[in-house]
């Protein structure tokens, strides 16, 4: 084994380029490593292994792996981080990873680790994971790994949404729906979106094309005991309020039920999760491809501050936008940030109205 970078192509041979040096660390295992080859589309790791364990204790063996693809046909698993799924006999350790098939396919395999539980450390539980889980664990990775990203912070000033709230809540709730904040952060949003539309495009790396949507369709982050689901509302700055507050309770009821369709999670291309409600302040909300910005947003307080040159008690509410430094500079995240700020700020009160 050897480190330092080693790079296979598709069809060649496969090489480790690290080990995870603590497994060494663990009484009684001892890894001997060698490096498997790749005969064929099926892309295996191979290490071999022995170790002896005290009763009770237990050995998952991982493989890691990256890939990076100029150009595929087929690519089964799309994501930048495997888990290889691992199975032990007679020393031997194998992880299939992926079938691919295609060409230009480069593979970074970043290495070997032994997951060890001490039965003597104390009691543990464990619990399998769920196939939603492995799906928001496998595009989770797949962001993270792939796009360099940068979160813009600020505070917007939330106190005429609150008064707006407030002054037109029965209203709604006698057409049969709860007004929240967030279609007034939808309605702003979409509006922002119109005057940056980079915001509002992806990256197509296979054509080296930046790709902008005319229409907008944002997607909520919604918790569920579940897991994390994001369904999508289309066609955001075509919708009146009214509309908007009733896609959204509908939308979130069905996640939370597990009832929503994958096409009602499908075609977004802005995505904003909103944890105000839960709490917390500031966050790096993740990307979730293949758009390249999404908006994080906090639980508002009262706060002083400066405003018409008087300081005021107002309602501050913490935001956090990541985007693909790929695609956008900080200097269109800034200018992004302040129009989103004044569209907070000077809601118009007509459009709430029913």
């Amino acid at each position: 084994m050897r480190p330092g970078q080693s790079l296979i192509e598709f069809g060649a041979f496969f090489k480790f380029t690290s080990i995870n040096q603590s497994a060494a660390t663990i009484p009684g295992v001892s890894l001997n490593t060698q490096d498997p080859y790749v005969p064929s589309h099926m892309a295996t790791l191979g290490v071999q292994y022995s170790y002896a364990l005290p009763n009770g204790s237990s050995l998952s063996p991982r493989i890691d792996a990256q890939y990076q693809s100029s150009f595929f046909t087929d690519l089964t698993n799309t994501s930048n981080h495997w888990t290889g799924v691992t199975t032990v006999s007679s020393g031997q350790l194998q992880g299939t990873s992926s079938t691919i098939s295609g060409s230009s396919i480069v593979v970074n395999a970043t290495g070997f680790g032994l997951d060890y539980t001490d039965a003597t450390a104390g009691t543990v539980t464990k619990k399998p994971v769920t196939p939603l889980r492995k799906v928001i664990a496998r595009r989770m990775a797949e962001s993270w790994n792939s796009v360099p990203r940068v979160t813009q912070f600020d505070d917007a000033d939330f106190t005429k949404l609150n008064e707006l709230r407030k002054k037109f809540a029965a209203a709604y709730e006698a057409k049969g729906v709860k007004l929240t904040l967030t279609p007034f952060v939808l309605k702003a949003v979409a509006e922002t979106l119109k005057k940056h539309p980079m915001f509002n495009s992806s990256l197509d790396e296979v054509a080296s094309e930046i790709v902008i949507k005319e229409y907008i369709h944002v997607g909520i982050a919604v918790d569920t005991e579940q897991g994390l689901m994001v369904p999508v509302i289309r066609d955001v700055d075509k919708k009146s309020m009214l509309e908007l507050a009733k896609e959204l309770e509908s939308l979130a009821t069905k996640a939370r039920d597990r009832k929503i369709t994958a096409d009602e999670m499908k075609g977004g291309t802005f995505t904003i999760s909103n944890q105000g409600a839960i709490g917390g302040a500031h966050f790096t909300p993740i990307i979730n491809l293949p758009e390249v910005a999404i908006l994080g947003l906090g639980r508002g307080a009262l706060k002083p501050v400066v405003h018409d040159g008087k300081v005021e008690v107002r309602v501050m509410t913490p935001l956090g936008l990541s985007y693909d430094h790929r695609v956008i500079d900080g200097g269109s995240a800034a200018r992004f940030t302040v129009d989103l700020l004044k569209a907070f700020e000077n809601f118009d009160e007509a459009a709430v109205k029913i």
